[in-house]
């Protein structure tokens, strides 16, 4: 189940994407990893399905690994909305991800670059996933 979904109010209302993306994409190298999910949000805030301009948009969160190596934490600052729509195929999803570890790859402090990066949309996320 999707969270922040009530699985029967998703079947009531055709307004909320049977495709959106469940689950969590990962990208990680060495000691930092990028997850991309859908956590509820929309374009203000919280999704809000009855309105008709609104869209489900994902959020990355840039992690390090924590000291005993099995754990992931997550980098302060390190966790923004995009405007990747939730809605897009996991593939060019999973190509977001690869980006932004990229960019995030050895840089200490990452609140300006991940204020930055959080401008990705979906034509950029296309355009990575055909380079691939």
């Amino acid at each position: 189940m999707v969270a922040g979904l009530d699985e029967r109010k998703r079947k009531m209302n055709p307004i909320i994407p049977d495709d959106i993306l469940t689950g969590t994409v990962v990208a990680e190298k060495g000691d930092r990893r990028v997850e991309i999910e859908w956590i509820g949000e929309g374009k203000c805030g919280d999704f809000d399905e009855t309105d008709h301009d609104d869209i489900p948009l994902l959020r990355f969160t840039v992690l390090d690994r924590g000291d005993d190596w099995a754990s992931w934490e997550t980098v302060s600052d390190g966790s923004y909305c995009t405007n990747l729509p939730a809605t897009l195929p996991r593939k060019i999803v999973q190509a977001a991800a690869e980006y932004l570890l990229r960019q995030v790859e050895g840089v200490p402090n990452i609140k300006k670059l991940c204020e930055q990066l959080s401008w990705i949309d979906e034509k950029q996320a296309r355009e990575l996933a055909e380079k691939k």
